[in-house]
């Protein structure tokens, strides 16, 4: 018989949220079931005891849907045969914005990175810089090509990238020039099929005065990437400059062994596993009816906002003192205010926020460029 039949994955979810309300901690280890009390919480016995009746139930679900240290996200990704004739799949990441750029262009998803720059520049060097990490990183260099309708990544061969060089006499040299040549390198589409990743143009804005623009698609990038780039770009500089070896990290495993493990454990139960946990938890879950001053349009657009304000001194540290009183990271508290702001224009008290994680729970994911972030509700 099915332990789980005669009661939902609903309900219990139900109890753990009550749990968190009354400081109670229920974890699930080497087969055993754990409660652990906040310090100073009254004890409610009475739903101690419907713990208690619950407890096969509640190791079921720690057994079907948890993952622990055997689980998926703990697994070593292996380097796979780089002699191999079998095609690389595209991570489901990439999948998602492959789609969309065949659709209707992927612009809107390009990461640039503005550095100023200032006295003399060696370009040799800065070239041999970024081809450096463009070799170091395969997915900077990798494209997409189509197959059956699935995208599949083609790695392309080192040393075969150029660094892009802008003078004064290239374009108008005012604000307005600038920024324009600024714009146009910005928004230039990425073609998934031929083009490297990363493009970069070394622009000189006065003497001894330059700005570094490098450009990343999100397909091979992501905001943790970012900093990567900059890192090894300014070692592997340094160290040119200076004649000396780069004291850079030896990379055990590329992108694209990513994407073949990811492909390789997410499916079947894994998959069905995580589906049905999220299905249920999002099952109740409507959009917000909030009021606005325009008709949503039809056709959805790529027109958008970005507003950006500061809090002083002495409320950011009230802010910070009390989550530490709390018990509470500043995410968090930042995300209740947000959510009783949803509340008090829609009324609504079942808020879900997508926000944004790093997906990077491997050791070796950590200093990888690649399109590693997820939403999740």
């Amino acid at each position: 018989m099915n332990i789980m039949s005669d009661f939902s994955i609903g309900k219990i979810l139900q109890l753990f949220q009550k749990a968190s309300e009354q400081g109670i901690a229920i974890a699930f280890a080497e087969g055993e079931l754990s409660v652990n009390f906040q310090k100073g919480r009254q004890i409610d016995k009475a739903f101690l005891e419907e713990l208690r009746q619950n407890k096969p139930h509640l190791i079921h679900y720690f057994q079907k849907f948890a993952v622990d240290k055997t689980g998926i996200d703990e697994q070593v990704i292996h380097a796979i045969d780089r002699n191999s004739q079998t095609p690389i799949p595209i991570s489901f990441c990439q999948e998602r914005l492959w789609f969309i750029h065949q659709l209707q262009g992927s612009e809107q998803y390009h990461l640039p990175t503005v550095l100023r720059l200032k006295g003399e520049v060696n370009t040799a060097v800065l070239q041999n810089a970024l081809q450096g990490v463009i070799n170091r990183h395969e997915v900077l260099r990798t494209v997409i090509t189509e197959k059956d309708g699935k995208g599949y990544q083609v790695i392309k061969e080192k040393d075969n990238w150029r660094l892009q060089v802008v003078t004064t006499n290239d374009y108008p040299a005012n604000d307005e020039g600038l920024q324009l040549l600024i714009n146009g390198f910005i928004n230039r589409p990425f073609d998934l099929e031929r083009d490297d990743m990363l493009r970069a143009a070394l622009i000189d804005v006065a003497p001894n005065k330059y700005l570094l623009l490098v450009v990343m698609h999100h397909i091979a990038s992501d905001a943790w990437s970012e900093a990567i780039l900059v890192k090894e770009v300014i070692e592997l500089y340094s160290a040119g400059v200076e004649g000396r070896a780069a004291d850079l990290p030896v990379l055990p495993i590329q992108y694209a062994d990513y994407a073949v493990w990811q492909r390789e454990n997410l499916q079947g139960n894994s998959l069905n596993n995580k589906l049905d946990y999220w299905q249920t938890k999002l099952a109740e879950v409507s959009p917000l009816q909030m009021p606005t001053d325009f008709t949503r349009p039809v056709v959805l657009s790529r027109r958008g906002d970005k507003i950006s304000f500061s809090i002083d001194k002495t409320l950011a540290a009230e802010i910070n003192g009390l989550c530490q009183k709390q018990g509470t990271t500043l995410f968090m508290l930042l995300l209740s205010i947000f959510k009783v702001l949803l509340y008090r224009y829609s009324g609504q008290s079942d808020i879900t926020v997508g926000t944004s994680i790093a997906s990077r729970q491997q050791k070796d994911l950590e200093g990888l460029i690649g399109f590693f972030v997820n939403t999740l509700a």
